[in-house]
C-alpha cells in the first residue's frame, strides 16, 4: 500500500532551528520518548547524557512539551491520514483538494491556511473532500456565483498536508515552483478523471471555438497538465505559451458536463 501522506513528508513542511529538516526533529523526538518510556525511573539529566541531547530540550519533552510539528503529526495520525492509501476515499479527497488549490485556491505563506474559491458546480466536491478528511468547512459568500471555502479550525494542518502533497504556498505564477503531485502517478483512473474534471471546471473559460485553461505558469507545468488531460480525455488537447486549449469537438465529447453558462468570448 502506498500511503497518500507520511509523517516525514508532513514534518518536512516545517523548518526547525538547529535541525536540518523537520523529519530529523520528528525522529529525534520519537526516539527520545521511546527511550524514556523504556527507562521510566530515569531523570532528565541522565536521559540527556544517554541520548546526547541538550538538557533543556529533554527536560521539556519529559514534562510533556512537544514541538509543533509533532503536534501536527499527532493530529494527522488521529484523523487516519497516515494509514490511508492513495487509492482510498481519503486519498481521493486529498487529490480533489490538490486540484482545487492548483486550479483556483491558495495556501497562505505565513500560516498555511488554505482557501478554496471553486466554481458553483464543484463547491460540493470541495466541501465533501474536506469533510471526508474529518474536518469542518466554512463557506463565505464572495460574489453572486462564487463563494470562498475555508476551515472552521485546523487550517494549518490541512494546508501543510496539501503542501506536503505538492501544493505551493503563496502566488502560483511563472516564478513559482509548481508541479503536479507525484501521488497522481499511483492514483486510480477514476481519481485522475476527478482531478481533471475539477481542474477544467474551475479553471476553464468557454470560447466560441473551444475551451481554454489559462495558465501563467511554466511551460513544463502546462505540458505536464496537458499530458494528464490527454490520459483521460478523448480528443485534442494543445498547449500554447499561455494556455491549454480544447477545441469544440473535444469539449462536446468530455466525460462530464462542462457548465455552458460560462461567458463566451
Amino acid at each position: 500500500m502506498t500511503s497518500i501522506l507520511t509523517p516525514r513528508e508532513l514534518a518536512n513542511t516545517y523548518d526547525p532551528q538547529k535541525h536540518a529538516t523537520g523529519a530529523e526533529l520528528l525522529h529525534e523526538y520519537r526516539e527520545a520518548m521511546a527511550w524514556v518510556e523504556e527507562h521510566p525511573n530515569t531523570g532528565p539529566t541522565e536521559a540527556a547524557e544517554q541520548l546526547d541531547l541538550p538538557y533543556g530540550r529533554i527536560y521539556n519533552w519529559m514534562k510533556g512539551s512537544k514541538p509543533d510539528l509533532v503536534k501536527t503529526c499527532d493530529a494527522a495520525s488521529e484523523l487516519g491520514w497516515f494509514d490511508a492509501s492513495i487509492q482510498s476515499p481519503l486519498g481521493g479527497a486529498f487529490i480533489n483538494l490538490v486540484a482545487a488549490v492548483l486550479s483556483g485556491g491558495t495556501i497562505a505563506e505565513r500560516d498555511f491556511a488554505p482557501s478554496f474559491v471553486p466554481e458553483p458546480e464543484i463547491e460540493d466536491d470541495v466541501i465533501s473532500a474536506i469533510e471526508t478528511l474529518g474536518l469542518s468547512p466554512r463557506q463565505i459568500q464572495r460574489e453572486e456565483r462564487v463563494s470562498e471555502i475555508r476551515l472552521e479550525s485546523q487550517h494549518a494542518l490541512l494546508g501543510r498536508a496539501l503542501v506536503a502533497l505538492g501544493c505551493p504556498t503563496g502566488p502560483k505564477n511563472e516564478t513559482a515552483s509548481v508541479e503536479l503531485p507525484e501521488c497522481l502517478t499511483d492514483a486510480t483512473e477514476d481519481q485522475r478523471r476527478e482531478f481533471v474534471r475539477i481542474y477544467i471546471i474551475n479553471r476553464g473559460s468557454l470560447h466560441r471555438d473551444g475551451l481554454a485553461i489559462m495558465e501563467q505558469r511554466t511551460m513544463s507545468y502546462r505540458r505536464e497538465l496537458a499530458d494528464l488531460f490527454r490520459s483521460v480525455i478523448d480528443g485534442t488537447v494543445t498547449v500554447t505559451e499561455r494556455r491549454i486549449y480544447l477545441p469544440q469537438d473535444t469539449v462536446a465529447s468530455l466525460y462530464f458536463e462542462y457548465p455552458m453558462n460560462a461567458e463566451n468570448t
